[in-house]
């Protein structure tokens, strides 16, 4: 029991690292892993705030790492290190954490993706809103589909839909903490003109204002006078 615990921390590790690694390339800071019952979760600042095309590279290089994992097991196996018993049962488990990791649930990397996808075309309020609706959907499809057939699984799912929910409640500082994110680091891109009270992600936009246009810069001068509490948590990773 004790061998397998170590190969799935393993595995959980250097999913983890890839994260890591692939943020440190894109400059983002980083703080510590944090252990859960039921993985690892990467602390990555500011994490759904930046460049959308930098931010799915980060999020892809976790799952990507198991694709590797099968020749590495079949290595150990050629090897002598480990019985062909063995080596399915740890491709079974790789496999296993993947398709957990992929489901299209906020946090986890799948619903990360799923955010990230929205953002590319919709407004930040807009696009947090239907992540975390479909992530509730999905959720509920996953409990009456069967696939919750024991007491950790349970607990699995009242920790992401707590996870869910208390991010629906902060949203709002969230939002708050993506507009000084944005005005501390101005995004160059694809200008957008549009009427919406909030900005889009992946470009830099041009707001209109009563019969006129405002800048991005000096519609975040206005939204940042308003005080608020920034007490919330950073966003983070979970496998």
């Amino acid at each position: 029991m004790q061998k397998v615990m170590l190969c799935i921390f393993a595995i959980l590790a250097v999913h983890e690292c890839a994260h890591l690694l692939t943020a440190r390339i894109f400059h983002y800071e980083i703080g510590p892993v944090i252990i859960y019952p039921f993985g690892l979760g990467a602390r990555i600042y500011h994490i759904g705030h930046g460049n959308v095309w930098k931010e799915l590279l980060i999020i892809a290089a976790g799952p990507a790492t198991h694709l590797f994992f099968p020749f590495v097991f079949e290595w150990l196996e050629l090897s002598g290190l480990i019985s062909q018993s063995y080596h399915s049962y740890l491709i079974q488990i790789n496999s296993s954490i993947l398709l957990f990791n992929t489901l299209l649930v906020w946090p986890l990397d799948g619903g990360r993706i799923l955010q990230s996808i929205f953002h590319l075309c919709l407004p930040y309020d807009v696009a947090q809103l239907l992540t975390f609706g479909c992530s509730l959907f999905n959720l509920l499809l996953i409990c009456t589909g069967h696939l919750v057939l024991n007491a950790s699984s349970i607990l699995v799912v009242i920790f992401l839909f707590l996870q869910i929910l208390i991010a629906w409640r902060q949203l709002a500082i969230d939002q708050f903490q993506f507009y000084m994110y944005r005005y501390q680091h101005p995004f160059n891109g694809h200008l957008k003109a549009h009427e919406h009270n909030d900005l889009y992600r992946q470009r830099e936009n041009l707001l209109r204002m009563g019969k006129g246009w405002i800048s991005e810069r000096d519609w975040l001068k206005r939204h940042l006078t308003q005080p608020k509490d920034m007490d919330a948590e950073h966003s983070s990773f979970m496998i």
